[in-house]
C-alpha cells in the first residue's frame, strides 16, 4: 500500500480540540515497548478504537495507531493550524496548514463527537492508560504498600496514636484509590476528586515531616543538656545517654515512612496522570535530613567519649563496652538511614524505566492495534 493512501483521522470535541489521533500503519512495529495480552484490556482497546474511529478510518485487516498527544491542539491554539471551512463559513471537523508550503493542505481527518459520547470515549482512554500504567508498575505499588504497613505497625508504642492513626488511615485511603485504578473505576471527574484527596496527602506529609524534624531537634537539645549524673561510676549517666541513642532508630522508621509514602504517591500519581504532571511534589529535605541527624550523632559521640571515659568503680573494660554499644548504635541507625534513602532513590529509577516502556520519551502515550478482516482486535502493544 501507498503510504500516501495511508488513513488518518483526529477525534475532536464539540469545540474543535482534538482529544485522540489515529493513523494507519503499513505493518505491526516489530518491536514494542509494552505488550498487551490481558483480554479485559484488549477489550476495552477494541471498543475505544470502533467508538474513535467509527466514520473516518476503515479498521478491517488494518493496524491502526492510537496516540494521546498535544500536538494538534497545540498547532490550534498557536494558529498554525485552523478548522476547515466551507465558503459560506460552516466549519468542518478537518484541521488544515495556514502556511508554508503545506498553505490549505488537509494536516488530518476528523470527527466531531457530540458530549454525552465524548465523555464516553474521554473516560476510555483515561481508564486505559491508566490501567497499562498501573500493570506496569503493580508490584512496585503493592511492595510499597506492604513496607509502609508493616513499618507503622512497628511504631504502635513508640509514637502517639493520634499521628499514627492519621498516617494509617491514610495508607487506608491510597489502598483504596489502587484498588479503584486495578478494576479500571476511574473516569475524569473521579479522578479531579482523587487529586484534591492526593494533594491532602502530600500537604499530610509535609506536617508529620515537620513534627519528625521537630522531634529529632528535641532529641539533639536532649543531648546538649545532658550532664554527669554520677558520683563514683557511669551507670545513670550510660542509660540515660543509651535511652536517647535508642530513640533515633524510631525517628528513622518515621521517615521511612514518609520515604515511602512519596514513592507510593509517585506510582499512584504516574497512573492517574500518565501523560501528564499536575500533583505537588514531596520535598523529601533529604540535606536538611541528613545535616540533623549528623549533628545529632556527633553530639552522642561527643558525650560518650566526655561522660564514659573515667570513672572510680567502673573498670576500662566496661568503660569502653558502654561507648562501644553508644558508637554501634549510632553507626547502624546511620547505616539504616543510607539504605533507605538508597532503595527510594531505586524506586524512583525503576518507576522512571518502566514509565519509558508505556510513554515515548515526548511524553506521548502511542497504542498500535492489529484487526483481523472482521475488525477484530489480533493483538495491541504500547509502541514509543
Amino acid at each position: 500500500m501507498d503510504i500516501k493512501n495511508l488513513q488518518q483521522g483526529t477525534l475532536l470535541d464539540e469545540s474543535g480540540v482534538p482529544i485522540l489521533y489515529a493513523s494507519e500503519r503499513l505493518s505491526f512495529p516489530d518491536e514494542v515497548s509494552f505488550s498487551i495480552t490481558d483480554s479485559e484490556y484488549l477489550n476495552r482497546i477494541s471498543n475505544l478504537v470502533s467508538q474513535s474511529v467509527q466514520g473516518i478510518i476503515n479498521t478491517r485487516g488494518r493496524t491502526i495507531e492510537l496516540v494521546f498527544q498535544p500536538e494538534i491542539q497545540n498547532g490550534l491554539k498557536n494558529g498554525s493550524l485552523k478548522m476547515m471551512q466551507t465558503s459560506v463559513g460552516e466549519t468542518l471537523a478537518d484541521t488544515v496548514h495556514v502556511g508554508g508550503i503545506n498553505a490549505g493542505k488537509i494536516a488530518g481527518k476528523g470527527r466531531i463527537v457530540e458530549s454525552g459520547k465524548l465523555k464516553q470515549l474521554a473516560t476510555g482512554s483515561f481508564q486505559i492508560a491508566s490501567l497499562i500504567v498501573a500493570q506496569a508498575h503493580l508490584a512496585d505499588i503493592n511492595k510499597n504498600l506492604v513496607e509502609i504497613r508493616n513499618a507503622v505497625n512497628s511504631l504502635h508504642e513508640k509514637i502517639d496514636n493520634h499521628n499514627l492513626a492519621k498516617i494509617d488511615g491514610r495508607i487506608h485511603y491510597l489502598e483504596g484509590i489502587i484498588g479503584k485504578i486495578h478494576r479500571g473505576d476511574f473516569d475524569y471527574d473521579i479522578s479531579l476528586q482523587v487529586k484534591v484527596k492526593i494533594e491532602d496527602t502530600v500537604a499530610d506529609a509535609y506536617e508529620w515531616q515537620s513534627i519528625l524534624f521537630a522531634d529529632l531537634k528535641s532529641l539533639i537539645s536532649d543531648v546538649s543538656i545532658l550532664k554527669d549524673s554520677d558520683t563514683f561510676g557511669t551507670g545513670e549517666t550510660y542509660q540515660k545517654l543509651k535511652g536517647i541513642t535508642e530513640k533515633i532508630y524510631p525517628l528513622i522508621i518515621r521517615r521511612n515512612i514518609l520515604l515511602k509514602m512519596a514513592s507510593l504517591l509517585e506510582y499512584i500519581q504516574a497512573c492517574i496522570d500518565p501523560v501528564g504532571k499536575g500533583f505537588s511534589q514531596f520535598d523529601l529535605r533529604k540535606v536538611a535530613w541528613d545535616l540533623a541527624l549528623e549533628k545529632l550523632e556527633v553530639s552522642i559521640t561527643k558525650k560518650a567519649e566526655r561522660l564514659l571515659s573515667k570513672a572510680k568503680f567502673n573498670s576500662q573494660e566496661m568503660l569502653e563496652h558502654r561507648r562501644f554499644f553508644i558508637l554501634k548504635t549510632l553507626e547502624l541507625s546511620h547505616n539504616i538511614s543510607n539504605n533507605n534513602y538508597d532503595q527510594f532513590e531505586h524506586s524512583l529509577v525503576k518507576l522512571k524505566n518502566n514509565h519509558r516502556k508505556v510513554l515515548s520519551e515526548s511524553g506521548k502515550l502511542r497504542i498500535a492495534v492489529a484487526h483481523d478482516d472482521n475488525g477484530l482486535i489480533q493483538k495491541a502493544a504500547i509502541v514509543d
